[in-house]
């Protein structure tokens, strides 16, 4: 990661073992998107709102994979299937 030019004006230190990217962005969407694609090795710990958009991502993420959640989207994918006809 320390390798990678996410934005021009990026600023990259490591700090007590730890590679810490400064990323200057005005959407975050893309953002999330690369910061999700490395997974359980990056951390956002700054600014709030991001951490939160990032965390809130993942928690969307594991619910598609819970047993539960799966069988009731397709029950309510059928029924509204069903009701275009």
């Amino acid at each position: 990661m320390a390798d990678e030019v996410w934005h021009p004006e990026q600023k990259g230190r490591f700090e007590d073992g730890q590679y810490v990217l400064e990323v200057p962005y005005s959407d975050s969407r893309e953002l999330v998107m690369d910061i999700l694609k490395h997974g359980p090795e990056v951390e956002v710990i700054a600014p709030t709102a991001l951490r939160t958009e990032v965390r809130d991502r993942l928690a969307r993420s594991i619910a598609q994979y819970q047993p539960d959640v799966s069988q009731k989207r397709s029950l309510v994918k059928a029924v509204s299937n069903r009701k275009r006809k």
